[in-house]
């Protein structure tokens, strides 16, 4: 990882640690921050072969957690900067191995199924769909991310006559996604000791949103997930709701001038709130956004809550760390450049990422900036930055 951040090539160094992961528990000394730096410098460092070859070995190990972060860095190289549908289904079926809860694992899925249908992998797509649905007895399906929508995404499979225009059969025919969890960590409200998985309360916000609006309504989504949030005060999650959902409406509505914002840019996407908020406006006039989540996880979830409001085709998240997916956006966003930001990651970040985005010309002129948080628990340099600048 150092070597990659000094733009450092050191061939002997990268032998020597293949050579130390094939040994006999040679992985068994790293934990998952150490996996997470070596990624990211083996691809830093045009190293992906070997990247790759971590993946499968920490994948294949099955004693330790690969992490968040090392799944991030995975994730943003084979879906954004070297597209490769194969390792991108490969790196979330993982991700379902290493997180078995039923919610969770519905989620991403259904993310997987979605990548499916748009990779053209249409056969592949109906059959991860087909899990989604699959009968538990009593009723119920496999997950709650059998939503309409993805239910619409179903049929449209069902009624497609011979395969997409990507389907590698054979590929298709070895790929083996895990049968969602039968265990069910959750319940629809917020509960007390039992088993938990490391997202509970953010798998619990999924069940509640699906459970108690209906389809394509995002103003019912931003109520839900609202009330869940404040319910007993339980249920609390980090979301920019209330009166400052109120200032992210009047950011679109009226601090960005007469014209319309086309694009909007958000750091933070947690599990979709101000996403669902942002671009159910942006929609009406038909702009878009681009979200940038570092947790895989959260990206999941928040694709299906978005999905259940409709907004899938207004909102793009982008899966990686700031600093790797900045350099990238102008491309993504087709040299448009960003009418409002939204900044709702850690307050460290705040000044480096809006530096990142004057540098990469990604402001539009009288481009509107909102960041949450700056006072308490504080982001001294972003406002330093603000009026020094």
């Amino acid at each position: 990882w150092a070597a990659s951040v000094l733009e450092v090539t050191v061939g002997s160094l990268y032998d020597r640690l293949l050579e130390q992961w094939e040994a006999p528990g040679g992985l068994a000394r790293c934990n998952d921050k150490v996996l997470s730096m070596m990624a990211h410098g083996l691809f830093r460092a045009s190293r992906p072969d070997l990247a790759w070859r971590l993946f499968e070995l920490a994948d294949g190990h099955g004693q330790f957690d690969l992490g968040v972060n090392a799944f991030s860095v995975w994730l943003h190289w084979c879906r954004h900067r070297e597209p490769d549908f194969h390792r991108e289904l490969s790196v979330l079926r993982a991700l379902v191995r290493w997180r078995p809860c039923r919610q969770l694992a519905g989620a991403v899925l259904a993310a997987a199924a979605t990548r499916a249908e748009e990779a053209g992998a249409w056969r592949l797509a109906l059959r991860l769909s087909d899990m989604l649905f699959a009968d538990l007895g009593a009723g119920q399906v496999a997950c709650a991310a059998a939503t309409p929508a993805a239910g619409r995404r179903r049929a449209r499979l069902q009624a497609t006559s011979g395969k997409g225009v990507s389907d590698d059969l054979e590929w298709a025919r070895s790929f083996v996604w895990p049968a969602p969890p039968l265990v069910q960590l959750h319940g629809t409200r917020k509960i007390a000791g039992g088993p938990r998985c490391d997202y509970d309360k953010e798998c619990q916000v999924l069940q509640h949103v699906l459970a108690t609006t209906p389809a394509d309504d995002p103003d019912a989504v931003v109520r839900s997930i609202e009330s869940f949030s404040v319910v007993d005060g339980r249920g609390w999650l980090k979301i920019a709701g209330d009166g400052k959902g109120v200032v992210l409406d009047e950011l679109l509505l009226r601090l960005c001038g007469p014209e319309r914002p086309r694009l909007l840019l958000e750091f933070g996407c947690y599990v979709g709130y101000s996403a669902t908020r942002l671009s159910r406006l942006l929609k009406t006039w038909g702009g878009r956004m681009i979200s940038v989540e570092v947790d895989p996880a959260h990206v999941c979830i928040a694709r299906s809550v978005l999905e259940h409001a409709g907004l899938q085709d207004t909102v793009m998240i982008h899966v990686g760390h700031s600093e790797e997916v900045i350099p990238q956006l102008y491309k993504v966003c087709g040299g448009r450049r960003a009418d409002a930001v939204f900044m709702d990651q850690k307050g460290t970040r705040f000044h480096i990422d809006l530096q990142a985005l004057e540098d990469h010309s990604l402001l539009a002129p009288n481009c509107v900036l909102a960041a949450d948080n700056v006072l308490k628990p504080g982001a001294p340099h972003l406002l330093w930055y603000l009026q020094e600048s």
